[in-house]
Parts: C-alpha cells; sequence; structure tokens
C-alpha cells in the first residue's frame, strides 16, 4: 500500500502519538514533533541523572510488507504499531537506567 507523503506524516504522527500517552502513562518524559515530513516522538528517562537516557522513536512503513512499525533511528524496528505495549516495554528497556 503506498500513500502520499502528508498522509504517511500524518499516519506516522498518530502512531506515535499513541506511543507517547503509553509511555507517558509510564512517566517517561514525551514530546512530540509533528511538524514537517518526518514526525518523530522524544522519548527521555524520567529518572534523577539520567537526562541522557534518551532517544527520537520514529514511525513509518516497512519494506517486506508494508505494515507500520516503530522505529529507533539507526534503522532498527521496535516492533509494529499494532503493539504499543510491546513497543514501549521495548523503548523503556534500552533506556533503562543500568543498576550498580
Amino acid at each position: 500500500m503506498s500513500t502520499r507523503p502528508n498522509e504517511g506524516a500524518r499516519m506516522a504522527a498518530e502512531a506515535l502519538e499513541a506511543l507517547a500517552g503509553e509511555l507517558a502513562a509510564r512517566g517517561w518524559i514525551v514530546r512530540l514533533h509533528a511538524t514537517g515530513r518526518l514526525p518523530r516522538l522524544y522519548v527521555r528517562n524520567p529518572a534523577p541523572g539520567a537526562g541522557r537516557l534518551s532517544e527520537y522513536i520514529y514511525a513509518g512503513p516497512t519494506r517486506s510488507d508494508g505494515s507500520w512499525a516503530y522505529w529507533w533511528p539507526w534503522a532498527d524496528k521496535i516492533g509494529p504499531v499494532t503493539d504499543i505495549r510491546q513497543a514501549a516495554e521495548k523503548i523503556t528497556r534500552v533506556l533503562a537506567v543500568a543498576a550498580p
């Protein structure tokens, strides 16, 4: 399924907004940047002194079948946009504070 550029940006923003809600409910700091061609979600670990544990998350289609997924900026797939909880768990695990 191909989408027009504006339609793809709208779909990405909607998927990221849903993920932002899940992460915010878990106490994470999130900020949706939905302007421009490539919407992105800034996610930061809320723990004191953990400001460096942050990343931008993207949403877009996969090459294999066109289904939509959440993506790290280095182009590794986080998980399908249809499983927001699983994606949030993976993101919080990757950006977690390491135990001393």
